[in-house]
């Protein structure tokens, strides 16, 4: 698994909680998951980390780190963190979670499985990328996601769906009246198309997420979002 983001049982992204389940269940069946990660990543029954291969050490503010200092250099490190590992030739799969890793695919002999979180502007540029990147199955988590992609040009093989863990869930026996929303305060999350929905249905909205460091999103928060809502920082 590739991923560019801490990943353990208590992360609330959702890439980072399916990549743990998703190991997890990997591990528990007795298959050998190794995690290409930041550093202080925990994964599932491996106390001493050695799973976990770190393509980043620990940085105060990663955030901060991300936007006002060298992305795209970090983005060099990790790819060639990923290329090294790989390129060892212990694996007989890859299961990529990253923005870039599939563009490998004629560079590398292992299969490449590449599961996509993000919408197609996010990941994928119609105008300079192909619509069959070699050696490479592309995987959607909707539908919906896949119309997307279809419209915008690039090949989708599967679409399979996140899975939970239905153990740590107990069904609530009642319930009150109201909207939650839950995950990071962006556009493309649609957290202003929850509010045009608790106006049209006259019900309350809780909304639980953070707002991204980018100036995209902050703008996006202070024009479409924090007018209409009472903030709890």
């Amino acid at each position: 698994g590739l991923y560019n983001l801490s990943v353990n049982e208590s992360a609330v992204g959702g890439t980072e909680m399916f990549l743990y389940h998703f190991d997890k269940e990997l591990t528990q069946r007795g298959i050998d998951s190794r995690v290409i990660t930041w550093s202080e990543s925990q994964l599932y029954d491996d106390p001493k980390k050695r799973r976990v291969i770190p393509f980043m050490n620990p940085v105060g503010n990663v955030e901060r780190f991300l936007h006002e200092h060298a992305e795209e250099s970090l983005h060099v490190q990790r790819y060639a963190v990923e290329l090294e590992e790989i390129k060892r030739g212990r694996y007989d799969l890859i299961h990529s979670h990253t923005s870039n890793t599939f563009r490998f695919g004629n560079v590398i002999d292992i299969p490449i499985i590449t599961t996509i979180h993000m919408p197609p502007e996010s990941f994928f540029n119609p105008r300079s990328d192909k619509k069959r990147y070699p050696n490479n199955t592309f995987v959607c988590v909707s539908h919906a996601q896949k119309e997307l992609y279809d419209e915008a040009g690039l090949e989708i093989d599967y679409v399979i769906q996140n899975g939970i863990d239905e153990t740590t869930f107990t069904p609530a026996e009642t319930r009150d009246n109201y909207l939650l929303m839950l995950g990071r305060v962006t556009f493309e999350k649609g957290t202003d198309t929850a509010i045009e929905a608790a106006k049209k249905t006259g019900l309350d909205l809780i909304i639980a997420g953070s707002v991204d460091g980018d100036k995209d999103s902050q703008s996006f928060f202070d024009e479409r979002i924090r007018p209409f809502v009472n903030v709890d920082l």
